[in-house]
């Protein structure tokens, strides 16, 4: 440390960003080396709705890693026990072609504002220093080289500028420091927009399976829609929140002794409500541009496909969701990366490192493996720089982004038709799903989520997009040379003795262990590794092997507990609207 500097504003690791992701990082670098001074900077005042509320079994491992326990999920959160796929045009009425995977393990949907509040609260308690509403002036920062410094924005006061061993951005997609290094990119094949707000479901649309705790996906030509069932804490204020979340986290009992969500709020003055994400991500090159703004960009989408109409009459939207912020959000070409994640003096993690559509709910699952990644190669590099674990972790990086926009590619390529949409679909879900299996059972897996990684796997989707890229419509069809790529690999997958034993037929609804497609998914059906049955109560999603419903602390029928959940939840109304 440079003897003139004070040891108040020297840190050994700066964090650019007090999101989900960040917070993890810092969590995970000061929990494992307690004698790093760990430094995050936060420009909002205190945390705020933000979209992403999906997670997979990656994201709950790591947030079980990071301190939370499931009790203390269940409070919080809704239950969530997989993905719905379904498929439309605007020449039906109908969704068609339907593939869930379900029934893995027990994950939840996260509103983002009570998930940072938690993680701020875990952060502070392992000695990390956040300091809310605090921005960087890049432009008077020095970063990536040797000795950083950081320059508060707003005031050019020395006592405003931290000086670091290392700075790790986790600023989302502002991503700050790859744009000031000037090594920001965009996608350039395809890229997607996204628009979307908060609804409240007034009846069930009685389509099947579509009331299961699943997020649900409406795939079509152009992008697809996701509709998100949340546990939403936005009208509960902020100190009351928080004060609830910190009393929370320090109580460890366990589920049959822990107070019921109801019991927390009502003790702290806090208000929950049942809601609904509805977001349409379509791909940029096929965008409608109509006048208005995000709410009229969401509606062209419901009014252009006659059968995402038809779901949309059950659901209204939610005034005022985002307390006082606009009702419709929207993001344009969110598909971004950088020719550089770490270097000397920097490291990026999340978003701030690179971002895909959140089809199949990357965004968290990922980020929170890069904080995990990241936080392995700050240890290492601040005992040794020339060991090279910031090498390790910038092409591993470069790896895990290529196969991401691999697949997404691969996936929006395909929508041209219901059998080209379930093909590629079909790969990448059984491809994934002996992993899932192995997480489920507390098996040996792989460290990178999914096998991304796989060659095999990764070729499927490099191929899909070789044979469909030179179209410039995005729309001929070309199903049946899909067919060819993926059902070779399909073929593979089904012969071989893990396959065999994982018996993926448990966690898909319409395909028996060979993966084979059955129209009346009754005929494959067979118990899964998790099983999630509604409250008699207040008809939330509920872990069968629970005798107390976690919401509102009604005992639960043992004769329910055999029955999987397939209708409304979140105290829905079943009425015709």
């Amino acid at each position: 440390m440079n003897k003139e500097i004070g040891i108040e504003s020297y840190y050994d690791v700066a964090v650019i960003g007090g999101g989900a992701v960040g917070l993890g990082y810092a969590i995970r670098v000061k929990r494992d080396n307690p004698e790093l001074r760990v430094l995050v900077l936060e420009k909002a005042k205190e945390p705020r709705f933000k979209i992403g509320e999906s997670t997979l079994s990656v994201t709950i491992e790591n947030l079980l890693e990071l301190g939370f326990t499931m009790p203390q999920l269940r409070r919080l959160f809704t239950v969530k026990s997989g993905l719905g796929f379904w498929y439309t045009d605007s020449a039906t009425d109908e969704l068609v072609s339907p593939v869930d995977v379900c029934n893995t393990e027990e994950t939840f949907q996260v509103e983002r504002r009570p998930m940072e509040i938690a993680l701020t609260v875990l952060a502070q308690s392992c000695g990390v220093e956040i300091r809310s509403g605090t921005g960087v002036s890049t432009g008077r920062s020095l970063l990536g080289g040797p000795d950083p410094m950081l320059v508060m924005r707003g005031s050019p006061a020395a006592a405003n500028q931290v000086h670091c061993r290392l700075v790790c951005d986790a600023s989302g997609p502002a991503s700050v420091l790859a744009r000031s290094l000037g090594t920001h990119r965009k996608q350039k094949h395809i890229n997607t927009n996204a628009y979307w707000s908060h609804f409240r479901k007034t009846a069930s649309p009685r389509v099947p399976g579509w009331d299961a705790p699943m997020t649900q996906h409406i795939c079509f030509p152009q992008g697809w829609f996701w509709f998100i069932s949340l546990c939403s804490w936005e009208s509960s204020p902020t100190p009351n929140l928080t004060a609830m979340i910190g009393a929370l986290l320090n109580d460890r009992r366990e589920e049959e002794d822990m107070p019921s969500r109801e019991e927390w709020s009502s003790r702290f003055g806090c208000t929950h409500s049942p809601r609904v994400s509805i977001g349409v991500s379509p791909r940029s090159d096929l965008d409608y541009s109509p006048p208005g703004g995000a709410r009229e960009r969401f509606w062209h989408y419901v009014d252009a496909y006659p059968a995402i109409q038809e779901i949309m009459r059950y659901y209204e939207e939610v005034p005022d969701p985002y307390q006082g912020k606009p009702a419709y959000g929207y993001l344009k070409e969110i598909e971004h990366y950088s020719t550089s994640y770490a270097g000397e003096g920097f490291l990026s993690v999340g978003d701030a490192a690179f971002f895909v559509n959140p089809l199949f709910s990357k965004g968290l699952a990922f980020g929170m493996f890069c904080a995990k990644e990241a936080a392995r190669a700050t240890a290492g590099h601040l005992k040794d720089p020339e060991r090279g674990d910031f090498a390790t972790y910038d092409r591993l990086l470069h790896s895990v982004y290529r196969a991401l926009s691999m697949e997404n590619e691969a996936l929006y390529r395909s929508w041209a038709s219901p059998a080209g949409f379930e093909q590629v679909l079909m790969a990448k879900l059984a491809g994934a799903l002996r992993e899932v299996r192995n997480r489920a059972e507390s098996l040996v897996h792989e460290d990178v989520p999914y096998r991304l990684l796989e060659p095999r796997h990764a070729k499927v989707f490099a191929d899909v997009v070789e044979l469909t890229g030179d179209d410039g419509s995005g729309r001929a069809d070309r199903s049946p040379q899909i067919e060819a790529v993926t059902a070779r690999y399909l073929e593979e997958l089904r012969t071989e003795p893990e396959t065999i034993e994982a018996r993926l037929g448990r966690f898909l609804t319409h395909y028996d262990d060979n993966l084979v497609r059955h129209e009346n998914a009754a005929e494959v059906a067979q118990p899964g590794v998790f099983t999630a049955v509604a409250c008699p109560d207040c008809r939330q999603a509920v872990n069968a092997t629970l005798g107390r419903c976690p919401a509102c602390g009604q005992d639960m029928d043992p004769c329910l507990t055999s029955s999987p959940v397939n209708d409304a939840a979140e105290g829905e109304a079943q009425d015709e609207p």
